[in-house]
């Protein structure tokens, strides 16, 4: 219990009058509820970059090697996974992103990205696989 006939130490406000800070049960409830429904979408946009920047991405780079050759490939480190095989290709790709979509919800709350950032780079990870598959259907 808060020994209320205190005088507030210089500096510091007492806890009972922070906002946000009265200590119960249904606060604590409250900001975590708050937290995990923030991260859940976050992790919806995570899964949505790995699905296509990685396995959408890396199946639809090794077709088109396939069509016209990994010399076509703009990237120099995917052209050289390519030259060590399609499975090195699709792993080394999705290992890739699965980095990057892991620090996804850590750095898009960092910097306060609103949450249609996320799906943006997810479309954009879309429209490089769908002009893949243009170059394997050309």
């Amino acid at each position: 219990m808060i020994d209320r006939s205190e005088k507030p130490v210089r500096g510091r406000v007492p806890l009972t009058t922070q906002p946000g800070c009265s200590g119960s049960r249904e606060d604590e409830s409250q900001r975590q509820s708050a937290v995990s429904v923030r991260y859940g979408n976050r992790t919806g946009e995570a899964a949505a970059i790995f699905t296509s920047h990685g396995i959408l991405d890396a199946v639809t780079t090794v077709l088109a090697a396939r069509a016209v050759g990994p010399h076509a490939e703009a990237n120099p480190i995917v052209r050289e996974l390519l030259a060590m095989g399609e499975i090195a290709t699709i792993v080394g790709i999705c290992a890739c992103v699965a980095v990057a979509a892991a620090a996804w919800p850590t750095a898009a709350d960092a910097v306060d990205a609103p949450e249609w950032a996320g799906f943006a780079v997810a479309t954009v990870g879309t429209i490089v696989a769908a002009v893949n598959l243009v170059v394997v259907f050309a």
